[in-house]
């Protein structure tokens, strides 16, 4: 009777690892010639945690280096290793191997104590050791002693790092603290990749277990990145430059291409969060189908000259599937609770970033988790939350289309609804039904003038977000009818008052305008006209001084401007993802959740 094995996650990742390193055996460590070798940075590489990782080597660097000679001894008990050492002749005598073990000395402190990029010493020595290795394999090889296969590579990964991090009370080494182990292991995981070694096969590189662990974050918590996804979808529309893009394709003109749109994107973003991520499977071929399609709708905007798809856009998209989760979890019935459920679900979104086109330098989710949140929170009060704001006819007209689309499926809707849904989610204010006042923070200033100017140099062709980001204060806005008989007695009142100060009041011409004054009388200007204000239609924009007054505008006086219907559909919905955090609501959402997805699936299979 065979028993099956109780083991912990860690154990049953080690023993997948392990299982599979010995697949290695056939599989050399290069091919072709050293000609034909690129040395470049893997796609993970954290800069940040490499740099922590060779601080960890110079705070230990005796133990370190003991471990490494005695690693050379264990490396050399492999029969088949040793022969190919001895082909090559290069430490058949004392000064043949005083030589070649002074030069891997020499390569090893340049690995650990120069800046790795291009041209430096350490880039130079991973390069010539990698050609050297492979010439050493096609030598070998042709003498019929055998390639050198990535098992043995990554054997010999484990003799730099492996005694460190398993044995470091008998080298002296510190290992009180986890975050700088991680980093020297993050370290001879980039080293690894850029000596050759497959992925697959790097002892160091776990993060395909990350990967499937973002995946799990994204299982367990369905209901409300779902609907962070729905009300992302709203938030990104809501940048009049990619709606134009959007209505150009045509793919959400009516309802029903906007069902199949949609669905479509469903269906997609499901695969990414349920499949195995490996070439050939259904999210590797979605995930190239959807980049191929960016590109298509690029150029063609781009013909029409609407502008192309830029990077700064595919990276505010991410934020639009893993911003909400992470900064607005306890509005979507997301358990937060665990920091490394967290890091896995942002560690899945620099992959799948990376997958869709997103280049490293704009790529928000490979730094840290708390550097993440710091760039959501940014986003939302930089640009989510002041254009969120500005309803442009095109915008509502693609909202109510997209509601429409999917009344089959989430009856009850409304543009009213999901706005305000959405609106509660971004932060707006008057939008705070049902939410915790102490975590309704806004993002403290971070940019000083000179550098709002310089993204909003940037930002010129986006219209309305130029307009809407204020630098040292928060605009909320809200458009007001002239014949309003409230409005039309403040308006009375402000005529008075300036009156009795100074006489009547007489608009400036143009000449006697200030640059500021111009510029900012041509953002009102374009503002009335992105927006589509009639003539009795007045653009009220307030303006908040300081993050201390921001309390003061946050209630929940836009639900009761809601119908009755919407006021009720707002509460249940409110209500089921709060229930998420109990077992039973948590088992009634997944089963509604589970139905719809089943019915979205289907319309797409016709």
């Amino acid at each position: 009777m065979t028993v099956e094995l109780e083991l912990t996650n860690e154990e049953k990742v080690a023993k997948e690892y392990f299982l599979n390193m010995f697949t290695a055996l056939h599989k050399p460590c290069d091919v072709g010639t050293g000609a034909n070798l690129e040395t470049r940075l893997p796609p993970w590489f954290d800069a940040v945690k490499f740099k922590r990782g060779q601080q960890f080597y110079s705070d230990n660097r005796f133990g370190i280096l003991q471990a490494s000679f005695c690693s050379l001894l264990m490396l050399m008990a492999d029969p088949k290793g040793l022969h190919i050492l001895e082909h090559t002749g290069k430490s058949s005598t004392t000064e043949a191997a005083r030589k070649r073990y002074v030069s891997t000395l020499v390569h090893m402190t340049d690995w650990y104590e120069s800046e790795l990029a291009p041209g430096s010493k350490s880039w130079k020595s991973l390069s010539l050791v990698r050609r050297m290795h492979l010439s050493a394999s096609n030598s070998a090889s042709n003498r019929n002693i055998g390639f050198i296969n990535q098992m043995e590579m990554a054997l010999t990964s484990f003799g730099f790092m492996g005694f460190p991090l398993i044995r470091p009370h008998l080298l002296g080494i510190r290992y009180d603290n986890r975050e700088d182990r991680e980093a020297f292991v993050h370290l001879w995981a980039v080293l690894g990749f850029m000596l050759g070694i497959e992925d697959q096969y790097n002892i160091c590189l776990h993060r395909l277990e990350v990967f499937k662990r973002g995946q799990q974050f994204y299982s367990e918590n369905r209901s409300g990145i779902q609907q962070a996804s729905f009300c992302s979808l709203l938030v990104l529309l809501a940048d009049p430059k990619g709606l134009r893009i959007s209505e150009h394709t045509g793919m959400s003109g009516t309802t029903e291409a906007a069902r199949r749109r949609y669905a479509s994107t469903l269906v997609h973003m499901t695969d990414w969060y349920e499949s195995e991520l490996a070439p050939g499977s259904r999210s590797w071929k979605s995930l190239s189908r959807v980049r191929r399609m960016h590109l298509s709708v690029s150029n063609s905007a781009s013909k029409r000259n609407l502008g192309f798809i830029n990077q700064s856009e595919i990276a505010l998209t991410s934020f639009g599937f893993m911003g909400f989760p992470l900064v607005r979890p306890h509005l979507l019935g997301i358990r937060y609770d665990n920091r490394e459920d967290r890091e896995a679900f942002v560690h899945l979104w620099a992959v799948l970033g990376f997958m869709l086109g997103v280049e490293d330098q704009y790529n928000m989710c490979l730094y840290r988790l708390e550097v993440v949140e710091v760039i959501c929170q940014m986003l939302l009060r930089y640009i989510f939350l002041p254009s969120l704001q500005l309803e442009t006819p095109l915008f509502r007209q693609m909202v109510i289309t997209i509601v429409d689309a999917f009344a089959d499926y989430m009856p009850f809707t409304s543009y009213e609804s999901v706005m305000f849904l959405t609106r509660r989610l971004v932060g707006v204010p008057g939008y705070q039904y049902m939410v915790d006042m102490e975590k309704e923070q806004i993002c403290r200033r971070l940019l000083s003038m000179q550098e709002l100017d310089g993204v909003l140099q940037y930002m010129e062709t986006r219209d309305g977000y130029r307009q809407a980001i204020e630098i040292d204060k928060v605009r909320l806005y809200h458009v007001k009818d002239l014949n309003s008989p409230s409005l039309n007695a403040i308006n009375q009142n402000f005529l008075t008052s300036i009156e009795s100060i100074g006489g009547p009041y007489t608009e400036k011409s143009n000449n006697e305008l200030s640059i500021e004054e111009l510029r900012q009388n041509s953002s009102k200007k374009h503002l009335r006209e992105l927006l589509g204000l009639k003539q009795n239609q007045e653009l009220v924009v307030t303006l908040i001084e300081n993050d201390s007054e921001w309390s003061t505008y946050l209630n929940d006086d836009k639900l009761k401007q809601l119908s009755e219907r919407d006021q009720m559909y707002v509460k249940i919905t409110i209500q089921s993802l709060n229930w998420c955090y109990s077992t039973i609501g948590r088992f009634v959402n997944e089963w509604a959740l589970s139905f719809i997805l089943y019915r979205i699936k289907q319309l797409r299979g016709k």
